[in-house]
């Protein structure tokens, strides 16, 4: 035992021991006063820990915000960034130190800047690094210390990834899928099958059909098929813009380009929907001025704001739908030819429903389903009568009529059958009861009284999802019935469930 020691324990930032700090020296020349360094150092090693693990947390921090940050000093040299910033102009660490400020935001007056010492916001700008340019929105804050200048912290943001952004927030996306798409009839069955193999193509297309035939379900089945399924889906119908405004909606406009500009200019509807697909729904409406730049747009790839002088590269697959038909609309002078047959790559003519009469009662099935699921009435059964009188109806509203006919008739219906009373008075008188009674349709077989309760309870544990008390509310059965009922009829709710 020759030697003595002075040692202090050192912990990390969750009081664990990490190790310890010694000072080893001859028994004979221990010194006590040596313990207040070694403790000194101990904590000074603790400290240095925790400011690095906080250092570690910022950087974390920084690097997982979703907006690029720069970060530069009083003489306009870089002293940091986040991985973001990096990827915004796709340069590396060893390339950041030779940026130019001056150079990278050549719209932005640093030396007023640094005077106003006030943040500036730019909504549409572009950071360029050597030839490459990224349209961008930026946010410049000068900091403060003291009443000194210390450095600059600019935010920045890609404007696509704005556009996008606000596309899922304001709903630019396709909301239907073949599956929507309800037919038993051969030709619509082709067409379908026509439309899924032309989705995963570029090519514009041009729907034909009268008002109500389903157009716009094809678009967004088409766009949910195709490999921009992920990307925007823009409708816009091209009758309800007032002609004055069509230009500035579709292409959109600069700052103070007209009166009552917004200050900021905006967007249109082909740049909102760059990467995806943009309907243009009742194109035929289109005043003939519009229609020359739009020939433009679809035949450059590229759409001009008004009163701006860039063209912007676009990435639009276009959908185009009309209840005209276009080609008489070309000849009669009301539709420019060479854009007509821009549009007209692909071509889906939709029949009407009065050419599908056997698939009336297929969407009456499925519009009743739908209105039992959401709403506190429900209906049972659908007559034949019923059916017939609405096959011998000329539908010149098509699907968007026969849905509102259900609806009406849906709410109307005093009992748990829909039949001809329920239906309105134009549709019997256009000898849909008269018809149905010289027809004189096989009787469907009367159903047992058992039978028609257990169809009842599984239609109303089917509309609830399978909530059994909402679903004995119902049908107006009290609960402790309605469970006797189950176990007397073997209905396997689960089972119900995964089928339905």
């Amino acid at each position: 035992q020759f030697f003595a020691c002075n040692a202090a324990v050192i912990y990390d930032n969750d009081s664990n021991i990490m190790g310890c700090i010694n000072i080893s020296s001859y028994k004979r020349g221990f010194n006590r006063q040596l313990q207040g360094l070694v403790n000194a150092s101990a904590l000074a090693i603790q400290r240095n820990i925790k400011m690095q693990h906080s250092i570690n947390i910022i950087d974390h921090t920084f690097n997982s915000i979703s907006d690029a940050i720069l970060v530069v000093n009083s003489d306009l040299k870089v002293e940091k960034c986040n991985n973001k910033f990096l990827d915004l102009l796709s340069i590396t660490d060893d390339q950041l130190s030779s940026l130019n400020i001056h150079d990278l935001l050549r719209e932005v007056n640093f030396n007023k800047l640094l005077d106003d010492k006030r943040p500036v916001e730019i909504t549409e700008t572009k950071m360029f690094y050597k030839n490459r340019s990224v349209p961008t929105y930026v946010k410049i804050s000068p900091i403060i210390v003291s009443g000194v200048f210390d450095c600059i912290v600019i935010i920045a943001r890609r404007v696509k990834d704005i556009i996008n952004m606000s596309n899922r927030f304001i709903g630019n996306k396709a909301a239907y899928s073949f599956n929507n798409l309800l037919t038993k009839n051969s030709k619509m069955l082709d067409l379908i099958e026509t439309a899924k193999s032309i989705s995963s193509l570029n090519c514009t297309i041009l729907i034909e059909g009268e008002s109500g035939t389903g157009k716009e379900l094809f678009a967004h089945s088409i766009h949910n098929a195709s490999k921009r399924h992920d990307k925007p889906f823009v409708a816009v119908n091209c009758a309800a813009i007032p002609s004055d405004l069509v230009e500035s909606e579709l292409f959109g406009y600069e700052k103070g380009s007209f009166t009552g500009a917004l200050s900021k200019g905006k967007p249109g509807k082909f740049e909102i929907s760059d990467g995806g697909t943009i309907f243009l729904d009742e194109i035929g409406e289109l005043p003939l001025e519009v229609q020359s730049k739009l020939l433009r747009v679809l035949d450059n790839h590229s759409v001009t704001r008004i009163g701006g002088f860039e063209e912007k590269r676009l990435n639009v697959r276009v959908i185009a739908a009309t209840n005209r038909n276009l080609y008489d609309e070309v000849q009669n002078k009301n539709f420019r030819e060479d854009l007509y047959y821009r549009l007209n790559v692909m071509y889906l003519k939709i029949p009407p429903l009065r050419e599908r009469i056997e698939d009336i009662e297929l969407l009456v099935n499925s519009f009743v389903s739908n209105l039992n699921k959401s709403s506190d009435k429900f209906i049972t059964k659908v007559s034949q009568e019923f059916i017939f009188s609405l096959k011998k109806n000329i539908w010149k509203g098509n699907i968007r009529e026969l849905q509102n006919v259900i609806s009406r008739a849906f709410y109307l219906c005093k009992g748990t059958i829909l039949d001809i009373n329920c239906l309105p008075e134009y549709i019997l008188h256009n000898g849909g009861q008269k018809a149905y009674i010289q027809a004189k349709p096989e009787l469907q077989p009367i159903k047992s009284k058992e039978e028609t309760e257990k169809e009842l309870i599984i239609k109303a544990i089917i509309s609830t999802n399978g909530k059994i008390i909402k679903a004995a509310k119902k049908i107006n059965m009290p609960k402790t019935t309605i469970y006797r009922k189950i176990k007397k009829y073997n209905i396997d709710v689960d089972d119900i469930l995964v089928k339905f």
